[in-house]
């Protein structure tokens, strides 16, 4: 997803010793391989649903796909497409209840439109053409990328990320804060635990997206094992994880 990636500040605070920058490229790239996850997701005490993620990588890009069930409906749909070389995003396509977009990033931009509907059904269809630096990632990258990070307790990494929801840039603090033994109805397995955070008055309208928990596995190659999400009250825990 990123250029050379990650805007960046990737810092390893540990103890009190000097923050230290990490070397680019950020990504592990061992970790970019074929493999697809089942998460089922609950809300308070209720079962909501599930969501498939898969990730295909091909000789010129790696394609990560996310896609939200409730029981036999689909509810979202997102395809991201990344450059292999660079591992920076080259395509975004969303949909849910409350947006579609199609949005396609360059070298200093990101372009496309995002169509969204009112409380009474109409619909607005919105041009997007916003400037951006060229480590910037979109928002429904974050998932994807995570895994792919080289990731050691105290490790810190900031990124910036677009979000089409409220047509702005946002920085992201991904944290590894400590390792977790987890189980989940997939088995168990040693993680990170890592947190990842908005500046909170920046993102009032995120739909209670940040903060997040999520427990990647550590060993190879990784996987999403839980997510929490306390403004939502939603948790999806790992049950199957395939090549």
């Amino acid at each position: 997803m990123i250029r050379h990636f990650v805007m960046l500040a990737a810092v390893a605070a540990l103890g009190c010793r000097a923050a230290r920058v990490e070397p680019l490229p950020l990504f592990d790239r061992s970790q970019l391989v074929d493999h697809a996850e089942t998460l089922a997701v609950h809300v308070g005490t209720w079962p909501t649903g599930y969501t498939v993620h898969q990730v295909r990588v091909d000789n010129d890009s790696i394609l990560s796909t996310i896609t939200a069930f409730y029981h036999d409906s689909t509810t979202q749909q997102v395809a991201l497409t990344f450059d292999i070389h660079s591992l920076k995003p080259r395509r975004v396509r969303a949909a849910n209840s409350l947006e579609m977009v199609d949005l396609v990033y360059s070298a200093n931009r990101v372009e496309g439109t995002r169509v969204v509907w009112s409380p009474a059904g109409k619909q607005d269809t919105l041009a997007v053409d916003v400037p951006l630096d060229s480590a910037t990632l979109d928002r429904r990258n974050l998932l994807a990328i995570v895994p792919w990070l080289p990731l050691a307790v105290g490790h810190i990494f900031m990124v910036s990320v677009f979000d089409s929801w409220t047509g702005r840039v946002r920085s992201v603090r991904i944290a590894v804060e400590k390792e977790a033994r987890l189980t989940v109805p997939a088995g168990t397995f040693r993680a990170y635990r890592i947190r990842l955070t908005t500046p909170p008055i920046e993102f009032m309208d995120d739909q209670g997206i940040f903060p997040a928990i999520v427990f990647v596995s550590i060993g190879s190659p990784r996987a999403i094992l839980r997510i929490e999400r306390p403004q939502q009250d939603a948790i999806s825990v790992l049950t199957s994880h395939r090549p």
